[in-house]
């Protein structure tokens, strides 16, 4: 596998860069967090579709760029790297994969208003007492003339404070399904919460509402659908991280070179200066886990997954020590909010409990082995 960047890949991590340095300042992130407002900024929202960003991995006949699995993870390193705090894996990633698959026309006509930020779609799957199964489902989708009655709850809908449409789990008669429903329809309720990070999720109830026929985006085979779509927002994910992990490493470098102790730059310490090699290493081995699992993306499911979840476990366990020692080292002012290095540690927290935590992902890839 070339890990080389293509001309493509640094147009667009120069581009997202730039972006971050002019319009996206720490200062400015920091003012949104301590803000009392709720809501994603859908302003944001709209220069993000004018970049090109939600467009990366819809297909050309729709309207996208056309562009793989390795090119967004190009993209989402970048925004870990600057801190970016929009549910773009959600919306861009996980929901794209989905609707690309989709047995549904009219879903799949969906995909261009998302890539100009018309359409603000969220995903919603999780709920309580599940972790990150789809098996057991709460939420319903009983037939009924014309269409489906949807109830339930999910829990943890990153966008959906925002997200005119939600693509939602539910268990039928028969099997698993997913769909399209309007984030406005009657019975459907939203109560938006901050989370650790900054971020905005929901937790969206359904009371019997009612879906027409064509709100059914994928019927059958739908757990390998969505495990595939969840496979690569997990890539996304630990993409992400890895972005906020060398930014960690940069600021905490640069910290100790800037204060003194006794005279001296706290760089020029020799016990620090191992620790601050240990932080690069280990990031240096997440990111070759990183990139064992994205070369084994499209091989066949049971080695998709086992080299998708051992690299999860690797980046996670890379992601807690580098934040957590980053903190360290800056001493008492490292939790500060109003300094960088915290908000990067609380994002990696979260990053590593989105699609499969460290326990998940470690209890199936033993799943996998032991019956390989």
């Amino acid at each position: 596998m070339n890990f080389e960047f293509s001309k493509d890949q640094l147009i667009l991590r120069d581009g997202i860069r730039r972006f971050v340095d002019e319009r996206y300042s720490f200062e400015s992130r920091r003012q949104r967090v301590k803000s009392k407002s709720t809501g994603t900024d859908r302003a944001m929202w709209a220069q993000i579709a004018e970049l090109g960003w939600l467009a990366v991995l819809i297909p050309e006949e729709h309207g996208g760029l056309g562009w793989s699995i390795a090119d967004a993870c190009v993209m989402f390193q970048e925004l870990g790297r600057g801190l970016v705090s929009e549910p773009i894996m959600d919306s861009a990633l996980l929901a794209v994969r989905i609707l690309t698959r989709a047995d549904s026309v009219s879903a799949r006509l969906l995909l261009p208003k998302i890539a100009t930020g018309e359409v603000f779609i969220s995903v919603a799957l999780g709920e309580a007492g599940l972790r990150y199964e789809q098996k057991g489902l709460s939420t319903r989708a009983i037939p009924i003339e014309g269409g489906y009655k949807l109830t339930g709850k999910k829990i943890l809908v990153a966008g959906g404070d925002v997200a005119d449409r939600l693509i939602v789990s539910a268990g039928t008669d028969s099997e698993l399904a997913l769909f399209d429903v309007l984030a406005i329809s009657d019975g459907v309720e939203r109560r938006a919460y901050r989370l650790l990070d900054g971020q905005w999720a929901v937790d969206v109830t359904f009371k019997d509402v009612v879906l027409p026929h064509e709100s059914l985006i994928i019927g059958s085979q739908t757990t390998e659908i969505l495990d595939r779509a969840i496979d690569e927002a997990a890539l996304g994910c630990s993409a992400e991280a890895i972005g906020c992990m060398d930014r960690v490493l940069e600021i905490t470098a640069e910290y100790l070179r800037s204060r003194q102790q006794f005279g001296r730059a706290l760089a020029d310490f020799q016990v620090l200066q191992h620790r601050i090699a240990d932080l690069f290493i280990e990031t240096e081995m997440a990111r070759s886990a990183f990139h064992s699992a994205l070369s084994a993306i499209d091989s066949p499911v049971a080695t998709r997954q086992a080299a998708v979840s051992a690299a999860r476990v690797r980046i996670d366990q890379a992601a807690h020590k580098v934040g957590n020692q980053g903190v360290h080292l800056h001493g008492g002012m490292g939790m500060a909010m109003e300094y960088p290095i915290g908000h990067y540690y609380r994002r990696l927290i979260m990053l590593a409990r989105a699609y499969g935590d460290t326990e998940h992902h470690l209890e199936r890839y033993e799943r996998l082995k032991i019956r390989a």
